[in-house]
């Protein structure tokens, strides 16, 4: 090869290498070479505007460096693909952290430059950021998840509605039917009995419009949340006598001599509300002459209320969806007492409202516990 032709091949490659320069620099895409290690050798400036880093900060970082622990084997997998000639290239979805953290993801082409030989030397990588695009999937995906949630619970609501509703109101219709029409051939015995027939009937009706009305206003926010300080041992003590005529008709026995004053920061309606649920929910499981027992106490940056029985207990198979609208766990009461279950979904979503959890504890046969936990008003809050 002569000298001009070995002068004109060398500014061809130069002319070449500026415009691959040139090209690299002034892409839209973000733009990385590095080495087969991962080591970064060349970035341009919209890469490093993806990622936080300056240019001379990411010439000392590998690839690695910026991807998130459980994605590096997944990246290394397609590296290996390419380098043996599974795959010419690569095209993937891929989360890169930011310099202050965050992830940022991007759509990126991966490719390897080899040699005459035809042995890899660099990786070649595009980057795309498509934060916005994943954060707008991530909403749709959200919307997705409500809108099937809202469905799945309106059929619930229309079930409950449809089945549990018509029960009392079949007795209510019966039983006050055979009054009107037979009552002068009734004795009385018969007359009071089928009188409190039908004030039981109305009971559960009046208890299930209760929960379904506070449960569907609740779903659709119209319940508003004024919290304010007030001594939870006094709400308690004062809400008691409601639940006494139901639990002495069974010989049970309500304990909550023991409370102590202690201040809480939430909506007195509703814990009302919670506390109007899991007491009549103890007095349905326990059998007559059991005992329920309440109790407060303060635990950290919160106080955790207590109801306690000695009732009969719930298996480990339907603690698990206890708390879950529509599970198929609705168990008699130790006097036939009917339920839905929608009075634990609204405790719970009534609880986690105003910052507490609700949990339960118990041993099938043999006892039950339901305990909440509501925070205390800043003012006794401490670092």
């Amino acid at each position: 090869m002569d000298t001009a032709e070995r002068q004109r091949i060398e500014r061809e490659l130069r002319k070449s290498e500026e415009q691959f320069r040139g090209a690299f620099e002034t892409s839209l895409a973000g733009m990385a070479l590095h080495s087969m290690d991962g080591t970064y050798l060349q970035v341009n400036q919209t890469f490093c505007d993806i990622v936080g880093y300056t240019e001379s900060a990411l010439l000392k970082m590998n690839w690695r460096d910026l991807t998130p622990a459980d994605d590096i084997q997944r990246i290394e997998a397609l590296n290996e693909q390419v380098t043996v000639g599974a795959l010419e290239k690569f095209v993937i979805e891929k989360p890169y952290i930011h310099k202050d953290g965050h992830i940022v993801w991007a759509s990126i082409a991966s490719a390897q430059l080899r040699d005459e030989d035809g042995s890899p030397q660099y990786v070649l990588v595009q980057i795309y950021d498509i934060s916005d695009k994943k954060r707008a999937e991530k909403e749709i995906q959200t919307q997705r998840d409500e809108l099937a949630k809202l469905n799945y619970q309106k059929d619930k609501f229309f079930e409950i509605i449809a089945h549990d509703l018509k029960s009392p109101f079949n007795a209510l219709l019966g039983f006050s039917h055979i009054l009107s029409t037979q009552a002068k051939q009734l004795d009385a015995d018969k007359v009071a009995e089928y009188g409190a027939l039908i004030h039981r009937a109305a009971d559960q009706a009046f208890k299930l419009l209760e929960d379904l009305l506070d449960w569907s206003r609740l779903q659709l926010d119209r319940i508003e949340f004024n919290p304010a300080a007030f001594d939870i041992s006094k709400v308690i003590k004062t809400n008691l006598p409601r639940y006494e005529p139901v639990a002495a008709s069974k010989g049970i026995k309500i304990d909550g001599d023991a409370l102590k004053e202690l201040e809480v920061y939430a909506d007195p309606y509703m814990v009302d509300t919670i506390l109007r649920n899991l007491i009549s929910n103890a007095i349905k499981f326990t059998e007559t002459g059991g005992k329920i027992f309440i109790g407060a106490n303060k635990k950290g940056q919160c106080v955790e209320v207590s109801v306690k029985d000695n009732g009969v207990g719930i298996s480990p198979e339907k603690i698990e969806h206890l708390f879950t609208l529509g599970q198929k766990i609705s168990t008699k009461g130790t006097h036939n007492e009917s339920g839905t279950g929608l009075g634990l979904q609204l405790c719970k979503e009534l609880v986690e409202r105003q910052g507490g959890e609700i949990f339960v504890e118990s041993i099938e046969g043999k006892e039950s516990a339901f305990r909440f936990t509501l925070p205390v008003p800043p003012k006794r809050r401490t670092a």
